[in-house]
């Protein structure tokens, strides 16, 4: 099984991308062998290390260039009192919007939506304070990733394979057969979800169809398999 061992490593060492993956073996057909392609899947969840924040800063003024002041100002008093709770600037950014709703009659508004990268999810509270306190508003239900996406795919792809190899083996057994080897591995489809239904998790799935060489349980005139 050198060949099917040498196929599972390159197949994990694809990165974490989400497209379809493909590993191919052109291998001969010896007498008594089949090819049978079997799909496995598998996932793994791992409670998120990062959490995102985010939400809207709304300043209405009698021109836009004072508005924009406003908001600026409001940002660096954020920024300062995130600052002190340990969040450092990097952890922190602003984006203008269009504003989605009237201002107040004879005034200009501006709209940015504000992110906060959170590490230390112990102190959340805190955050949401701060940002309640910054004129943050419309504070939306904080998502959550891991720091390390590549490590969450290959368990979730080694996964996948040791499902497929698992049918494979039960295939072989009802066959009075043995698996030899691997001689293609495609992943169809895999990627990595914030929204799993349970709050802070992320979870990787991959699938994958594989081409299994099935043969005799003994070879032909060796008396072993």
């Amino acid at each position: 099984m050198r060949n099917s061992i040498a196929c599972l490593a390159l197949a994990l060492s694809v990165p974490g991308a989400v497209s379809a993956q493909s590993v191919n073996y052109q291998s001969q057909l010896l007498l008594g062998e089949v090819v049978l392609n079997i799909s496995g899947s598998g996932s793994y969840t791992q409670r998120g290390n990062i959490a995102y924040l985010s939400g809207q800063m709304v300043s209405d003024a009698a021109s836009a260039a004072d508005a924009e002041a406003m908001n600026q100002q409001n940002y660096e008093l954020l920024v300062s009192s995130l600052g002190a709770l340990g969040v450092g600037p990097t952890q922190i950014r602003k984006l203008k919007l269009d504003s989605k709703s009237p201002p107040t009659a004879g005034q200009v508004r501006s709209v940015w939506q504000v992110y906060v990268e959170l590490y230390d999810q112990s102190r959340m509270g805190e955050i949401i304070s701060a940002l309640e306190g910054g004129e943050v508003r419309s504070i939306q239900p904080a998502q959550y990733d891991v720091t390390d996406r590549t490590a969450l795919m290959t368990f979730a792809r080694q996964r996948a394979i040791d499902d497929a190899k698992r049918q494979a083996d039960a295939y072989a057994t009802a066959l009075t057969m043995v698996v030899r080897r691997i001689t293609r591995i495609d992943e169809t489809a895999s990627g990595i979800s914030t929204n799993s239904g349970t709050e802070g998790d992320v979870v990787a799935t991959a699938n994958v169809k594989i081409d299994f060489v099935l043969g005799p349980m003994f070879s032909p005139g060796s008396g072993t398999p």
